[in-house]
This record gives structure tokens, C-alpha cells and sequence, in this order.
């Protein structure tokens, strides 16, 4: 269990990066590539997070 922990503090820590970036990036007038690549690297984190922490949705396949 410490370990899944110590990797979700990671990924938020990650995606807290992204986010400060994306801050910066906008307030200096970055290039719009820039600043999507900041909201992806923090969408990416975010669903690192939920994946990890167990919080995703199980898909079932049915055959019919």
C-alpha cells in the first residue's frame, strides 16, 4: 500500500508542475502549443492518479 501511495504522490506532484507551468506559460503569452501541452501533462496526471488509486470504472465485456 505505500507503494501506490508514494506513486500517487508522485503523479500529483507531477501534475502540480504542469499546472504551475501552464500558469507561467500563459501569463508570458507562450505559444497555444505550449500551454496544451501543460493542460494534457496535468490531464495525464490526473488520470495516473485515479488509475492508481483504484477509483477507475471496471469495463465488462458481454458476449451475446
Amino acid at each position: 500500500a505505500s507503494s501506490i501511495k508514494s506513486v500517487v504522490t508522485l503523479i500529483a506532484i507531477g501534475s502540480i508542475c504542469w499546472l504551475a507551468a501552464g500558469v507561467v506559460a500563459i501569463s508570458m503569452g507562450a505559444e497555444s502549443k505550449v500551454i496544451w501541452t501543460c493542460v494534457v501533462g496535468a490531464i495525464l496526471g490526473a488520470m495516473g492518479i485515479a488509475i492508481q488509486s483504484g477509483d477507475h470504472v471496471e469495463l465488462e465485456f458481454k458476449e451475446e
